[in-house]
């Protein structure tokens, strides 16, 4: 069991390289094998084999690719929350893991030992790390002006290590802490302001190409999708960066994203059903910034036989109400 652990340890640290979401995406099988290895084992035997802080960061890859462990897993972990201080980027890391797999309870349960142990304080975190807590934290509703302020500081402070994705997450979470921005000094402002302001969302759809290849990133349901519009006569584009957030298909003359909630395009889990948390974070971002959203299941669009069908439910959906976010819950 030792060596079974370790070697999944190895492979997770190798992975965990890649150091984003969209690093991951090509990376798919691997991560997919590493879930189902993991699967295998108790949470017991993973933490009496390995250091807390390698179960923290493969369980940051698994959730990270959209294929998080089973509920056990993040339960195990977040039990050790006493342990925090001593490792606390790790501990930012898996509560930002348990928001995006869904496990609401125990990313807010961390979050809160992070923020009210003293964790939190300037330069107790790697940038990467006070990134993390910050979408965390703001996932949870915790994200207020003073901590804001201080996980800033830390990125600040760790500015050489930070990558486009720790500044993405970073945007990501003003976005989500709405009117965070209206109490926080003009450091703070300056900061994000340079740093975050053109940075691409960290997407676990995978890194769009530069935007004149942006159809090349489309799924092939994606380009269905497409064609049903054209048939419409909607005039739309074919990849669109709103709010940092890539989306594949959008109306400018309605001002909507129409987006199919597949895994394959990071909106849905891989190993279970449902919305993906992050999808819902990209929805809230293209809102923020005055866009409507439309989503379509997987299910119902594979029911959809052929292209009348297609095209009859675009029409029958763009004629509706766009999906209503206050419905929803992060949580």
């Amino acid at each position: 069991a030792t060596k079974a652990v370790s070697e999944l340890i190895r492979q997770s640290a190798q992975l965990g390289k890649a150091s984003s979401r969209a690093a991951l995406a090509p990376a798919r099988q691997e991560v997919h094998e590493l879930q189902q290895n993991v699967s295998r084992l108790t949470p017991d035997a993973l933490l009496a084999d390995a250091e807390l802080k390698d179960v923290c960061g493969l369980i940051k890859v698994l959730s990270s690719a959209l294929m998080p462990p089973e509920a056990r897993f993040f339960k195990a972990v977040g039990d050790q929350v006493a342990k925090v201080p001593d490792s606390p980027d790790a501990f930012a890391h898996f509560a930002l893991a348990a928001a995006e797999a869904g496990h609401w309870d125990i990313s807010r349960q961390v979050v809160e030992a992070l923020c009210f142990g003293g964790a939190a304080a300037p330069n107790s975190l790697s940038g990467g790390g006070a990134s993390a807590l910050a979408l965390s934290a703001a996932a949870n509703g915790a994200l207020n002006a003073p901590l804001l302020e201080a996980l800033v500081r830390s990125c600040s402070a760790g500015e050489m290590d930070l990558t486009p994705a720790h500044l993405g997450d970073l945007r990501l979470a003003v976005v989500l802490a709405s009117g965070v921005l209206q109490k926080s000094d003009s450091q703070v402002l300056s900061f994000l302001r340079t740093m975050c302001n053109e940075v691409l969302l960290d997407d676990p759809r995978g890194a769009p190409p530069a935007w004149i290849q942006y159809p090349d990133f489309l799924t092939d349901a994606e380009h269905d999708l497409s064609q049903a519009l054209e048939t419409c006569e909607l005039k739309h584009c074919r990849g669109t960066v709103v709010n940092g957030a890539f989306f594949p298909v959008t109306c400018h003359a309605l001002k909507a994203v129409i987006c199919l909630e597949m895994a394959e395009a990071g909106a849905a889990y891989f190993n279970r059903a449902g919305r993906c948390t992050w999808q819902v974070w990209k929805y809230r971002a293209a809102s923020a910034a005055g866009w409507r959203v439309y989503a379509i299941s997987k299910e119902d669009w594979e029911n959809l036989s052929d292209t009348e069908q297609k095209v009859n439910f675009v029409r029958s959906l763009l004629q509706g109400q766009p999906l209503d976010l206050k419905t929803l819950t992060s949580e």
